[in-house]
């Protein structure tokens, strides 16, 4: 029984995943076995990590709720499944919320709450249409067609569904507009209560599109990532580029690999802090100069990022959230080998105009990375 993909709130400090019948310690090695020990039918198990308090587990049991899991909200209290189930960590309470019903051959492919919790933005993937060139032998090629609705959860009312491409959206600072990669690759924001158009960020993005979308917190800017490593940043009220940037390797050629997918501004809204995979760059809003870079190769994926709360003074301090990654594999000859344990996420601290980042294993005690 793997680990299911660990959920981070995006304000509290707080990480959900499944987990065995003990607490545990972040960074800890737990077997497939273990994970599902002690666990009756119809029920599902969850790990809560405060990082702020302590990298030991508290473990809650609770009834499984229709769908699948997409998200924490905001506040670390409900995990908010594709069926428009919340359950409440605490008390495993249930509460069905309607806007989230889809036709047969549709599913959710990324879910994004407003920093309230109230709204939420779901793409949708609405199907796949396959082409076939006429040559010899004969080429298939398919084509994905998306759309992305936005929810309000607490009324379980659907405010708008619009046509978009991939599976990443945004909402401003406010919870008052929400942007999303249109069909045209074009980085759009809209109203969230009405669907209102409020602005198309010129230059549409390159082929393959977006990869991730963030705004500031002061609502002055919005980022969007390239697949092919760039990254552009507009003002968000005005729709002014403000910076287009191609990441570059060491020897100056262009980093494509290096795909912008978590990001944020820092408070001030002057840096932009960016992970791809197991490297990190904090980059200047304005500019697009790489003031840091770091890199270590056997570094988990970083799938979450924030800033401190010391950094609106001094724009140093931010916490780096790992993914829980295969540790063991089976020894029966067999090819791919098969995992057979779990590393749990892993918490990091990087003042990054000094060190690299320091492993967070107890609120007193940091170690070296």
């Amino acid at each position: 029984m793997p680990m299911s993909h660990p959920f981070v709130a995006d304000v509290a400090p707080i990480i959900v995943s499944t987990g065995p019948a003990k607490p545990v310690k972040l960074g800890d090695t737990v077997s497939h076995e273990e994970m599902g020990k002690e666990l009756a039918a119809g029920s599902v198990r969850f790990h809560l990590w405060d990082w702020s308090k302590s990298d030991l587990s508290h473990v809650t049991l609770n009834p499984v709720p229709t769908g699948r899991p997409w998200l924490v909200l905001p506040d670390g209290t409900q995990l908010l499944y594709d069926a428009g189930d919340t359950l409440r960590l605490a008390t495993g309470k249930v509460t069905k919320h309607a806007g989230f019903e889809l036709k047969d051959e549709m599913r959710f492919v990324g879910m994004r709450s407003s920093s309230s919790g109230k709204f939420v933005a779901a793409t949708i993937h609405e199907r796949t249409e396959v082409k076939q060139v006429q040559v010899d032998p004969p080429l298939f090629g398919s084509k994905h067609w998306y759309a992305v609705r936005s929810i309000d959860l607490a009324e379980g009312k659907i405010l708008g569904e619009f046509p978009a491409e991939g599976g990443t959206a945004c909402f401003a600072a406010d919870g008052q507009s929400f942007a999303y990669a249109s069909r045209d690759h074009v980085i759009t924001r809209r109203e969230t209560g009405s669907g209102k158009l409020l602005n198309e960020y010129l230059p549409a993005l390159s082929l393959h599109g977006c990869v991730g979308i963030e705004t500031s917190a002061d609502g002055r800017f919005i980022a969007a990532g390239h697949y092919h490593g760039e990254i552009s940043i507009w003002e968000l009220a005005t729709g002014k580029l403000v910076l287009h940037h191609a990441f570059l390797r060491a020897d100056g050629e262009r980093d494509i690999f290096f795909q912008p997918k978590v990001m944020q501004f820092s408070p001030d809204g002057e840096l932009l802090a960016i992970a791809s995979g197991s490297r990190l760059k904090v980059m200047d809003t304005k500019t697009g100069a790489i003031l840091k870079e770091h890199y270590h190769e056997t570094t988990p994926a970083f799938v979450h990022l924030r800033w401190g709360p010391n950094s609106p003074k001094d724009n140093r301090w931010m916490t780096l959230v790992t993914y829980a990654s295969p540790a063991e594999f089976s020894r029966s000859g067999k090819f791919p080998p098969q995992p057979t344990a779990d590393i749990l996420p892993r918490v990091f601290e990087w003042d990054w105009r000094a060190a690299d980042p320091m492993a967070r294993t107890k609120l007193e005690h940091r170690e070296a990375f």
